[in-house]
């Protein structure tokens, strides 16, 4: 079960990600998260990339107005409009 389902699930999961979920599932009630969104990785290349980054980094970093170099190519793609419409890909714009 992917983690958009288990946030919008009735069920309770007491696992470590069940407890996260809960978590989400609060603030999307008390209105400081206004919805959960499944993107296929395709269209998120910056996200799994830096998520790539942390699981193999041996201590923290932090970017304040910059990014990592690794990511700059990931950008490009992930913008609106580029690689996704030749990956059948369509995205939608959220007020």
């Amino acid at each position: 079960m992917g983690v958009v389902e288990l946030i919008n699930s009735d069920r309770t999961n007491y696992s470590e990600i069940g407890l996260v979920c809960l978590d989400i599932t609060d603030r999307l009630r008390d209105g400081s998260i206004s919805g959960i969104h499944f993107v296929p990785r395709a269209a998120n290349n910056v996200a799994h990339r830096l998520a790539k980054l942390a699981l193999s980094a041996d201590h923290d970093r932090f970017w304040v107005e910059s990014y990592p170099d690794c990511v700059s190519h990931y950008i490009q793609e992930d913008l609106p409009g580029r690689s996704l419409v030749s990956s059948g890909f369509s995205i939608k714009s959220f007020p």
